[in-house]
């Protein structure tokens, strides 16, 4: 393979690497919206939970609450606040993905139950 050259998905069929510049070609544009995230969190009616399985995420963002916990009263808790969203730090990034799948399983079964008496998990 060639100096600059990466094999992609549809490259290692053909055996030939493409350069970085043919890459950045194809990417999409860049996003010039403003999401502005925080006004649909805060108008939103239900609360987002996030789920990540690394600690970088969670170091991307400020004033969420961030979970190390699972367990039916930690998640009822936060599905009680008044915050819009909350983090879950599952770790599970460098896990099996079978182990992953069954925490991020356990995980959702534990938000259902937590969710039931707080009406559903509404804000």
């Amino acid at each position: 393979m060639e100096k600059d050259t990466y094999k992609t998905a549809s490259s290692q069929a053909t055996g030939r690497g493409r350069s970085l510049a043919e890459l950045v070609r194809e990417l999409p544009p860049e996003w010039r919206g403003d999401l502005d995230l925080e006004a649909r969190l805060d108008s939103a009616t239900v609360k987002l939970v996030v789920l990540d399985d690394d600690p970088t995420g969670t170091q991307t963002v400020h004033g969420v609450p961030v979970l190390t916990d699972w367990s039916q009263e930690m998640l009822q808790r936060e599905l009680r606040s008044a915050e819009s969203a909350f983090f879950v730090l599952t770790n599970s990034r460098s896990m099996e993905p079978s182990d992953a799948h069954r925490i991020n399983t356990e995980i959702g079964r534990q938000l259902l139950k937590a969710a039931q008496p707080t009406g559903g998990g509404s804000k």
